[in-house]
């Protein structure tokens, strides 16, 4: 079967056989599919359920039920032969589920209750001064993920999730507001521009790989590098040489690596602890890098020489994440765990020294990036404006829909 991962047992009435799903890589190798099985306390072969991609639950009323787009459906289920029989009957809309894995966020009862949760993510991307001041709002209502300012200013990157949980890459005018997409796989996140702004790297498939497409467009995607773990890009040096990374794995948890850019060299290791490092940005000299590690024991901001990570120095007091360097490379802006922005001063040289803190606004409805550590805020070039991922709607209190009877609308 050549799978890569199981999710999602569920037992059958018999109490031998039970539902899982089972992931696989795509034909192209980029992404994985998924497919619903039958399997057996046995050890019987399991049983491919065709047309099924999701988490499923049997239902005393003879049917299964699963998602599909979005959408919960019933569909007649034979428990003998393990086949679907006659067309899927739409339950309801707008369930909370996610493609990488199969879930669905559902629960059956055998009375006649369905317990759903709904697709609840939403934001907005605002632009705001220094001061928290809102002067308008580039795009509203969809679930916008991580956000990066072009070099220029003119464009912005962002992915956005559908309500399945697939994500793209778009490219938004700063000025009018209007998108264009900008990737088609459905597994594209955590956009970085090339200094020069003519290249957006970004991480794509399932699991993630490093890629970078022109920024016009042209070319399609091209592989960057296959490493193999699960790599997210976070940002590339200003003089284009270096693009530093995360690497997930489990055995030193979340780490940083460095990528030299051109003639094919290797990977090389920032800081790889025990601790969780994360959220790297590059100083506007090319010489520091600004990160999040949770080394005290919680997450707080550091600064370190780019070859010498050993140097590094603690810039937040209590607690900090989503370092972001102002124009000149002497002022640190990051976010406490009290929402508050604050702006450091900064010296770096053979000592880092360290100024008075500012509280700039406080901004308790910031998106949280794909990756711990990080959140959707970004500082225009010039560093007097603040693009803003806005939460709308918070997923950790999506709304649960009870629907009861639900089962009258089936056929019998």
């Amino acid at each position: 079967m050549n799978e890569r991962e199981h999710f999602w047992p569920s037992f059958l009435p018999d109490g031998e056989h039970f539902f899982f799903v089972a992931s696989h890589p795509t034909p192209g190798g980029r992404g994985l599919d998924h497919t619903l099985y039958v399997g057996s306390v046995n050890g019987d072969p399991p049983v491919r359920v065709p047309g099924i991609a999701s988490r499923a639950l049997y239902v005393p009323t003879g049917h299964v039920i699963y998602a599909t787009a979005g959408m919960v459906v019933a569909q007649k289920f034979d428990t003998t032969t393990f086949q679907l029989r006659g067309d899927p009957i739409p339950i309801i809309d707008g369930v909370q589920s996610y493609d990488g894995t199969g879930m669905v966020e559902m629960s059956a009862s055998s009375n006649g209750l369905l317990a759903i949760q709904e697709n609840a993510q939403s934001s907005e991307l605002v632009w705001l001064d220094r001061s928290g001041k809102e002067l308008g709002v580039l795009a509203s209502g969809k679930e916008f993920g991580n956000l990066r300012i072009s070099p220029s200013g003119h464009r912005i990157a962002v992915d956005i999730v559908e309500p399945n949980s697939s994500a793209d890459l778009y490219m938004f005018d700063s000025d009018s507001g209007i998108p264009t997409r900008f990737t088609s796989d459905g597994h594209s996140t955590g956009p970085v521009w090339s200094p020069d702004g003519e290249t957006v790297y970004f991480r794509s498939g399932l699991p993630p790989d490093l890629y970078k497409r022109l920024a016009n467009g042209r070319g399609g995607d091209q592989l960057l590098r296959a490493l193999g773990g699960i790599e997210s890009p976070l940002d590339v040096s200003g003089d284009g040489r270096l693009l530093v990374y995360s690497d997930a794995n489990r055995e030193t948890n979340q780490d940083l690596w460095l990528l030299p850019l051109g003639n094919n060299q290797e990977p090389r290791r920032y800081l790889t602890t025990l601790a969780w490092e994360m959220a790297a940005r590059f100083s506007p000299d090319s010489q520091w890098l600004a990160f999040v590690s949770n080394e005290s024991g919680a997450a707080e901001v550091y600064v370190a020489p780019v070859d010498d990570a050993g140097a590094r120095y603690r810039v937040s007091s209590a607690g900090g994440i989503a370092p972001r360097w102002g124009r000149d490379g002497k002022e640190l802006i990051y976010v406490t765990p009290d929402f508050n922005l604050v702006s450091v001063p900064l010296t770096l040289g053979r000592q880092v020294q360290r100024g008075t803190p500012t509280m700039m606004f406080r901004q308790q409805t910031l998106y949280e990036g794909y990756l711990r550590g990080n959140v959707g805020y970004e500082l225009t070039p010039d560093g007097q404006r603040l693009l803003v991922n806005r939460v709308l709607r918070d997923p950790a209190v999506a709304p649960l829909t009870l629907l009861t009877n639900w089962t009258a609308q089936l056929p019998r």
